[in-house]
Order: C-alpha cells, then sequence, then structure tokens
C-alpha cells in the first residue's frame, strides 16, 4: 500500500485541497490576489499622500 504522502506528493488533504484548488482556479485565484495587491498599493499611497498634506498644512 502506498500512503498518502506517496501517492500525492503532500503531507496531508488540506494541502492536497489547494493544490487542486490552484490547479484548476490558479488563474482566477492569482488575478484576485494581485486585483487585492493592487487595491492595497493604490490604497496605501493615498493615506501617505494624505498624510503629507496633513503634515505640510501643520506647519511644524
Amino acid at each position: 500500500m502506498y500512503n498518502f504522502h506517496q501517492i500525492f506528493g503532500v503531507d496531508n488533504p488540506v494541502k492536497l485541497l489547494i493544490v487542486l484548488l490552484f490547479a484548476n482556479n490558479g488563474k482566477i485565484i492569482f488575478e484576485g490576489l494581485l486585483s487585492v495587491l493592487n487595491w492595497i498599493v493604490l490604497f496605501g499611497v493615498e493615506v501617505i499622500m494624505k498624510t503629507v498634506e496633513f503634515v505640510k498644512d501643520q506647519n511644524f
């Protein structure tokens, strides 16, 4: 009998599920992650700009 690791190359079914999800929907997941990262970057830049403007307005 082969054990789970030898058959699938992963130690547990959760990893297998993740691998299968990425195999089937990898492109969708990847694009989703990219759009989220893109949003975070844009949001971060916006916050930094507002902070810079706020600090400038304070005239320390």
